[in-house]
C-alpha cells in the first residue's frame, strides 16, 4: 500500500507520456534524491538554494519558544492586520478562518479604496 496515493484520468496518448516520465522518475529515484536534497534532480543550477521546504517544519518545531513569545506579545492587540497578496496571504486567511479567528484582518490590495476601509475598521490608537 502506498503512503500517499491519488487517481487520476489522461486520454490515452498522454496517459502513456506521463506514464514514461513517473518510470523514468521511479528508475533515477528522483523522489528519494529530492528527499535528500538533491537539486540535480532538476537543473543543478541554483534549485539547491529552493529545497529548504523539505526540513522547515522540523526547523520550525525546534523553535517553538519565538511563536510563543511572539502569542503572548501578540495578546496586547485587538486586531491583526497582515500585508499581503496572492498566495502569501492565502495560507493565513484559511488558518484564520479555521481557527475562527475574528480580529484577524488581510490587506491584499493596493488600492485606496480598499485600504482605507480597512483602516476605516480598526482603532488605529
Amino acid at each position: 500500500m502506498a503512503l500517499n496515493s491519488f487517481s487520476y484520468s489522461l486520454p490515452e496518448k498522454l496517459q502513456s507520456e506521463v506514464q514514461i516520465k513517473f518510470d523514468e522518475w521511479q528508475k533515477a529515484d528522483k523522489i528519494a534524491r529530492i528527499w535528500n536534497n538533491d537539486a540535480s534532480v532538476w537543473t543543478g543550477d541554483d534549485e539547491a538554494k529552493w529545497l529548504g521546504w523539505l526540513d522547515i517544519a522540523g526547523q520550525e518545531l525546534n523553535d517553538l519558544q519565538k511563536y510563543r513569545d511572539f502569542a503572548e506579545d501578540a495578546g496586547n492587540f485587538s486586531d491583526i492586520v497582515l500585508l499581503g497578496m496572492g498566495g502569501s496571504s492565502l495560507c493565513p486567511e484559511v488558518l484564520a478562518e479555521t481557527f475562527g479567528v475574528k480580529n484577524f484582518h488581510i490587506l491584499d490590495s493596493t488600492i485606496p479604496a480598499q485600504i482605507r476601509a480597512l483602516e476605516n475598521k480598526l482603532d488605529l490608537e
